[in-house]
C-alpha cells in the first residue's frame, strides 16, 4: 500500500456488516484527496456503541439463585462492624462465614479475623455481641453484629461500644430506655454530590415558598427514594431490630426513622443494624445514604436525636426525677 498512516475512526453502529464498513472505508479521502487504501481488516478499531451494564441489582438473576436449595448444615452467618478507615469515620462493613448450625445466641459463634490490619499492621478480631435474621438471604441465615478487638482480644480504640456496655452495666438497676432518631438523605448513585432527584446544578423549591411541603409529604414532586425506606422498615422488622416509626423529613430525598425504645446496649445496638441494613439495601438500587450532618449547605442537615428516661422518669410524677437530671447535667453542659 502506498499509505501507511494511523486513521482512527469511530463508527457507531446500529446494524450493518464488516462489509458495509470497509466501503465506507474506501470513500473515505485523506489530506492528498488520494484514496484511503483498506487496510487488513483485523487491523481495524471500531468503537462499539454499547450500553454500560447497570449497577442496580439483577432481581431476576438473583431469584434464580437465591431459590436454590441451601443445605441445612450450612448456615451462612453475616459479620458485620465498623472500621475508621482512613478518615477516622464510621464504615460499616461485613463478610460471610459458614457453619454447621443456627447460631441461638453470639456467644455461639467463634471470633473471626476481619482481613484488615491496624497502622500499626496488628490483626483487628471481630467478636459476635448480637444476632439478628439475615433480611437479604433469608432463611436461618443470620447477621450478627460484632466489635472489634486487637490480636490481645482488648477493644480497639475506637470500640466506644465496649465503655459504652460498662456504663449500661453499671446503671442497669435504673433500666435505663434510650430511643433514637435517624435522620438520612438519599444520593445519586452516579453522582455521591447530588442528593437523589435533585436537579442537576441547581436545587428543588426553596422550603419558604408557600405551596412547598415537605416534612411528612407525599407525592412525587416533594419525595424521592421511598422504595428504599418502605425496604429498609420491612427489613428491619424482619431482622429483629427495634425499629418504631418512619416519615419523610424536611427536603426531598431524606428521610427518618425511629429506634426504640431500648434499654441499655440494645439501642446502640440496633442502630448500628439498621444503618448496616440501610446501606446494604440501597446498594441494591444504585442508590447512595449519608448520615453527614450538613450533606448539602443551606438546606437542613440530618439530625440525630435521642431520648431517654429512666425507670424513676417513667413512674407517677417522675418529672421531679427529669428535672433533677436537667439539673445535674446543667453543670457540666
Amino acid at each position: 500500500y502506498r499509505y501507511h498512516r494511523a486513521v482512527h475512526r469511530e463508527c457507531a453502529i446500529g446494524c450493518g456488516n464488516l462489509a458495509q464498513i470497509q466501503g465506507k472505508l474506501f470513500d473515505l479521502k485523506d489530506s492528498t484527496d488520494a484514496p484511503l487504501f483498506m487496510p487488513n481488516p483485523i487491523q481495524i478499531h471500531i468503537t462499539m456503541a454499547i450500553t454500560p451494564t447497570p449497577l442496580t441489582s439483577n432481581s431476576a438473576f438473583m431469584a434464580r439463585y437465591m431459590a436454590l436449595e441451601q443445605p441445612a448444615d450450612k448456615i451462612q452467618v453475616t459479620y458485620v462492624y465498623m472500621h475508621p478507615g482512613n478518615d477516622n469515620l464510621a464504615h460499616y462493613c461485613g463478610k460471610t462465614k459458614v457453619v454447621d448450625f443456627v447460631p441461638k445466641h453470639p456467644d455461639d459463634l467463634p471470633v473471626w479475623e476481619s482481613g484488615l490490619l491496624t497502622n500499626h499492621n496488628e490483626e483487628i478480631l471481630l467478636r459476635p455481641v448480637r444476632l439478628y435474621k439475615d433480611p437479604f438471604r433469608g432463611g436461618n441465615n443470620r447477621l450478627v453484629l460484632c466489635e472489634t478487638l486487637d490480636s490481645d482480644m482488648k477493644p480497639q480504640t475506637y470500640n466506644h461500644r465496649h465503655s459504652c456496655l460498662e456504663a449500661m452495666d453499671a446503671a442497669s438497676g435504673q433500666h435505663p430506655w434510650f430511643g433514637f432518631e435517624q435522620e438520612y438523605m438519599l444520593l445519586d448513585g452516579n453522582d455521591r454530590q447530588r442528593p437523589l432527584g435533585w436537579p442537576v446544578n441547581g436545587y428543588p423549591e426553596p422550603r419558604s415558598a408557600p405551596h412547598v411541603m415537605y416534612h411528612g409529604a407525599v407525592g412525587a414532586n416533594n419525595q424521592y427514594g421511598r422504595d428504599v425506606m418502605e425496604a429498609h422498615f420491612k427489613a428491619c422488622l424482619y431482622a429483629g431490630v427495634n425499629i418504631s416509626g418512619e416519615n419523610a423529613e424536611a427536603q426531598p430525598s431524606q428521610w427518618e426513622y425511629q429506634v426504640g425504645p431500648c434499654e441499655g446496649i440494645q439501642l446502640g445496638d440496633d442502630l448500628i443494624m439498621s444503618r448496616y441494613i440501610l446501606l446494604r439495601l440501597a446498594e441494591d438500587l444504585h442508590i447512595g445514604v449519608t448520615f453527614n450532618p450538613k450533606p448539602v449547605e443551606g438546606w437542613p442537615g440530618n439530625g440525630g436525636h435521642t431520648n431517654f428516661s429512666t425507670e424513676a422518669m417513667r413512674r407517677e410524677g417522675g418529672v421531679e426525677e427529669i428535672n433533677r437530671a436537667i439539673e445535674a447535667l446543667s453543670k457540666r453542659h
